[in-house]
């Protein structure tokens, strides 16, 4: 057992001596953006990034990352971040009540592995695969990503 409390005591001080060294570190080293990406700003205030990647060949990935999570909520609001990610996928003005979905799989996305969300401690964010990134398909999971501001709950 004595042993045992040597090691910890051990792991303990190289990880306090280890973390404000590599903490100082990074402070003073920013990441430089990566000149492959092409960034900018819709006239409704949307920014974005686009990175081209030519393997797997014909795919795409839409990511809309809010700056929202669970961390925005008061106590008697706890879960609603979450409940308007689902509610994001019922519809809005512009995509019908439960036609997004449907509008998506056309394009040969499956619900779940293609179409899916997360809400964490700071971020909503939803995530489209597109199989086969046709101009349609790209238009489509814009269209969903873009038009669920207004969604419907």
């Amino acid at each position: 057992m004595r042993r045992l409390w040597s090691w910890v005591w051990v792991m303990v001080f190289l990880t306090a001596a280890v973390a404000p060294a590599a903490g100082n570190a990074a402070e003073s080293r920013p990441l430089a953006p990566d000149p492959a990406v092409r960034h900018g700003t819709l006239a409704n205030g949307l920014r974005y990034a686009i990175l081209r990647n030519d393997s797997p060949s014909k795919r795409g990935a839409l990511r809309l990352r809010m700056n929202v999570g669970w961390n925005s909520e008061q106590p008697h609001q706890r879960g609603v971040a979450h409940f308007i990610e689902h509610m994001a996928f019922e519809g809005s003005s512009h995509i019908a009540e439960g036609q997004l979905i449907p509008m998506l799989e056309k394009h040969g996305l499956t619900f779940g592995s293609d179409i899916n969300a997360y809400t964490s401690f700071d971020e909503t964010v939803y995530s489209l695969n597109l199989p086969h990134a046709s101009q349609e398909s790209i238009d489509s999971g814009l269209s969903a990503a873009v038009n669920d501001n207004d969604s419907k709950f």
